[in-house]
């Protein structure tokens, strides 16, 4: 086996650049007998080998490769050198290129202060000499030499140098040694240089003056939660079943405390979504959201169980009857008085049960205090009483009329007798007499010249029936048999004449609203109105109540009527007779009288029965309507009392005051299902739905 030696490298060193060549003289062991060289190559025997020395044009061990360099592809005057297979130009001073085809840019050399021009594939590039910068070096460089000072770099601003320390290094040129030399932040922090002293800008995860700590050791996380950095700060990734800011707490929501199908949801703090109603255990949060008809807590409570018994269950809410408010759970009566004051003027609403009172400020009055008291201050002059009457006013006057007694009246005192009326004449009285009297007084009575067997008939005396006559000077009886006793009847406002067989006389039937012997007189209890004729005397007022009336009388006058004088005047004829009606007793003001009235009873003269619009199954008392026993209700409406209260769920009865489900279900009366053997297939029924007792299918209800 033949081993090669290379014996010898030279180098070349061409204008600026390296280049290198090989002259191959090797020694081989053999001989050269026959000669191994080839392309007339020389073999030469050597101490260990031969050697061959290869022509011009050729080379290789053996002389078996042909140069590359002929003919000379170098131009310009380039020495050509093989290299590998290849050649290589050594171009000539000014010229460059593969082939030596290139003038170089950089001869003569651009560059001025002694620069070295370097050339570029753009062209050229100077390298300046300390102290200049330019293009082609032509300007003086205020950072050559550097004036900054351990480390610092240099930078020109606007004709001037300015330094950029090294850590650890401040000062104009650098020369003053920093707080933060001694690289006080560990863990990678940057120090900070500060006026008296240095500060720490720790790295993510990192904290401390110098930034000595991790933020997760010692480890903060319990319970094999693990802690991990965000934004610099550490939080925890806890395990299944644990929550809380390290991890600390147990998941409340794994013990699955919602009962009845509601859902848990956990917080660790309540303001996430503002429910109000939070459950804390070990500062974790949780809340359940309960399915309709269900609350609570862990939606334990069945809402309608709870129901009030004056609510109803909607789709498992508890809402509250007409008349009633409140959640539902808890149903009170609605307040008549509030929001809406039916009391009018300022009055002042009393609540009862079911019912309300007002307490009228000063001038007005009526149930509602709608009706002005318009005796509040007195319209009367000269000392004279007012009456308070609906929609205005009356003045009682003494010696004077008028409707605020401003004239002086000729009429008072009444000159008129036997309930003769007085009328004023141009300032005269005069007197309107009854049918019974005559003369300017009324002083002649009429009737006192009736025959004995006559009767005195709207002032003029008519003899008995069974007699005839003029009335006065005679009355003869007749023969009763031969005449009828109704030809001459003195029925009046349409009465009847009947024939009285027992005295063979006659009788007046009156119609509706009339009475006495001859129907002469309104009664209470008739049709129209009974003030239509005014029945009140002297000067009486008639106030029409219901069907029957009252007669405010003038001073001096009483009676029902007002027919009888009253000579004491004063209180006794405003108070008497009582003008105020269902007992309620007449009190004088100053101004007039005022009524109080019973408990049951309002109005300006205790008119107004207060339970008049009772239910029929209610009571009054005390002025208030009250349903009886065995009934419920606000006393105008009452309905029958089932004695549980109205508390039965679907599917159950009241039975001896006790709430049962109906056959075929199962249940503590409030809530009852389908029992597990009954013949139902609802299931569980959706929303808005019952399962029907008879089809046992769901129904909407």
């Amino acid at each position: 086996m033949n081993s090669l030696l290379l014996e010898e490298l030279q180098k070349s060193w061409q204008s600026s650049k390296s280049q290198y060549y090989f002259t191959k003289r090797f020694k081989i062991h053999g001989r050269c007998d026959p000669t191994p060289c080839l392309n007339s190559g020389t073999c030469t025997i050597l101490a260990h080998g031969y050697e061959c020395t290869c022509p011009v044009g050729y080379l290789g061990i053996h002389c078996e490769t042909r140069s590359q360099c002929e003919p000379n592809p170098c131009r310009n005057g380039g020495t050509c050198y093989d290299v590998g297979g290849s050649f290589e130009c050594v171009c000539q001073t000014g010229f460059k290129g593969l082939h030596c085809e290139e003038e170089n840019k950089c001869h003569p050399s651009p560059c001025k202060n002694g620069g070295t021009c370097t050339e570029t594939e753009e062209g050229f590039e100077c390298s300046c000499k300390e102290g200049y910068k330019g293009k082609i070096c032509e300007e003086i460089n205020q950072c050559s030499p550097s004036p900054c000072k351990n480390g610092g770099t240099c930078a020109e601003r606007n004709g001037k140098f300015e330094c950029t320390c090294t850590i650890g290094f401040k000062g104009v040129t650098c020369e003053a040694r920093s707080s933060c030399s001694s690289n006080p932040c560990l863990n990678g922090g940057t120090c900070n240089e500060e006026n008296f002293g240095y500060s720490c800008s720790c790295r993510s995860g990192y904290k401390g003056q110098n930034c000595q700590d991790h933020v997760c050791h010692p480890l903060p996380c319990a319970n094999g939660g693990t802690c991990y950095v965000k934004n610099g700060n550490a939080f925890c990734a806890c395990a299944d079943g644990f929550l809380g800011e390290k991890c600390q707490s147990a998941s409340p929501c794994v013990a699955q405390p919602c009962l009845n199908g509601g859902t848990c949801y956990e917080y660790f703090n309540e303001n996430v979504y503002q429910i109000p109603v939070f459950i804390s255990t070990n500062n974790v949060m949780y809340h359940c959201h309960c399915p309709d008809g269900f609350s609570g807590k862990n939606c334990e409570d069945d809402e309608c169980r709870f129901c009030d018994p004056h609510a109803i269950c909607e789709k498992g809410k508890c809402i509250c009857k007409e008349g009633y408010q409140g959640d539902g759970k808890v149903c009170v009566r609605k307040s008549l008085c509030h929001p809406n004051n039916p009391c009018l003027n300022g009055g002042t609403c009393k609540d009862y049960l079911g019912s309300y009172d007002c307490i009228c400020p000063l001038g007005w009055t009526g149930e509602h205090c709608q009706d002005r008291k318009y005796c509040e201050p007195n319209p009367c002059k000269n000392g004279g009483t007012c009456i308070p009457l609906t929609g205005g006013f009356k003045c009682l006057c003494e010696g004077y009329k008028g409707k605020e007694c401003e004239k002086p009246d000729p009429c008072q005192p009444n000159p008129c007798l036997h309930n003769g009326r007085c009328n004023d004449f141009n300032g005269s009285p005069t007197c309107e007499c009854e049918l019974r009297y005559s003369g300017d007084k009324c002083q002649v009575d009429n009737c006192e010249r009736c025959h004995v067997n006559a009767q005195c008939i709207n002032g003029h005396c008519e003899c008995n029936t069974g007699f005839e006559g003029d009335g006065i000077n005679m009355c003869q009886r007749v023969d009763e048999r031969s005449k009828d006793p109704c030809i001459n009847h003195q029925c009046q406002n349409g009465g009847t004449c009947v024939t009285d067989i027992i005295t063979w006389g006659y009788k007046c039937v009156c119609p509706d609203g009339f009475g006495g012997r001859y129907c002469q007189d309104h009664l209470s209890g008739g049709r129209g109105d009974p003030c239509l004729n005014n029945p009140c005397l002297n000067g009486g007022t008639c106030v029409a109540v219901g069907e029957t009336y009252q007669c405010v009388c003038n001073i001096g006058f009483k009676g029902p009527k007002c027919e009888e004088p009253s000579p004491g005047g004063g209180s006794q004829a405003v108070c008497h007779p009582n003008p105020c009606l269902n007992s309620g007793s007449c009190k004088e003001n100053g101004n007039g009288f005022d009524c109080i009235c019973d408990m049951q009873y309002t109005g300006s003269l205790c008119e107004v029965d207060k339970c008049a619009k009772c239910d029929p199954h209610a009571k009054c008392i005390n002025g208030h309507c009250k349903c009886r026993n065995g009934w419920t209700g606000n006393g105008y409406e009452c309905i029958k009392d089932d004695g549980c209260g109205g508390k039965c769920g679907f599917y159950a009865e009241c039975e001896t005051h006790v709430c049962q489900c109906q056959p075929g279900y199962v249940g503590n009366g409030y809530t009852c299902s389908a029992a597990p053997n009954h013949p139902s297939s609802c299931g569980i029924c959706g929303t808005n739905q019952m399962c029907s007792p008879t089809t046992g299918t769901c129904v909407y209800i």
